[in-house]
């Protein structure tokens, strides 16, 4: 699905699509293998996506006149068990959503339902990407919040001499969600540093704050995962 922002948003054909106005595109695998072509975007982009193979920390590309980039998202209702991979294309106004696998459909369902609270006569490009990446990590220091306070319990429980058999393993797992956690924080802090760089110069200089004040974020959420970290060791 297509939509363009002028005074209001209108859900559009792909052969209605008008380079000039600001759009934002949320299409599949199969879809951006037929259309690719027509936003100029290269041929090696579309087989990177195609390739579910490759398991990476987020690729990476910067092209004349966009920027191509792959995130391995993090699905929070099952934060150690699934993954969700997303393409994202950004160009002279135009942000490209391709979803290379959401298994309960939540990307998809997120961002149309986030389309509501845009106000189309004054959105840009840069507030547009600003929107998409911080709906990426919304509910994250809920969920950290959350690990904090196991990590407590199981403190609380080693002072009053009732730590579960269980205890080892379960430390285990909490590590590895922040160790995945942290991942995805360095390729959102990657993309939104390249974004704030404006290399291609497709971005207003006057509005690239956005992606400085999206990655202090993600710098936060990075630097409390790493306390929780420590205090995981300090536990166990």
């Amino acid at each position: 699905m297509f939509y363009q922002f002028q005074n209001t948003i209108s859900p559009i054909k792909l052969s209605e699509y008008d380079p000039s106005v600001l759009t934002l595109g949320i299409i599949s695998l199969k879809e951006l293998a037929e259309c690719y072509h027509l936003f100029g975007f290269s041929r090696e982009t579309v087989m990177t996506c195609q390739d579910v193979t490759r398991k990476s920390h987020g690729i990476l590309d910067i092209y004349d006149d966009y920027h191509f980039r792959i995130i391995t998202a993090i699905d929070t209702k099952s934060l150690i068990h699934l993954e969700d991979r997303i393409g994202i294309y950004v160009k002279k106004s135009l942000l490209l959503i391709v979803i290379i696998e959401d298994q309960d459909n939540s990307i998809y369902t997120d961002l149309t339902r986030s389309l509501s609270g845009l106000n189309p006569a004054k959105l840009t490009l840069e507030r547009l990407v600003f929107r998409f990446l911080e709906m990426l990590i919304f509910d994250n220091y809920e969920i950290l919040g959350e690990i904090e306070d196991r990590i407590s319990e199981y403190e609380e429980s080693i002072e009053d001499n009732r730590l579960s058999k269980d205890f080892n393993r379960e430390i285990v797992v909490l590590r590895k969600q922040l160790l995945l956690l942290n991942n995805y924080y360095e390729q959102l802090i990657y993309l939104g540093e390249e974004l704030k760089g404006n290399s291609i110069g497709i971005f207003d200089e006057n509005q690239l704050r956005y992606f400085k004040i999206f990655n202090d974020h993600v710098i936060r959420l990075s630097t409390h995962i790493e306390k929780l970290d420590t205090y995981c060791i300090h536990v166990r």
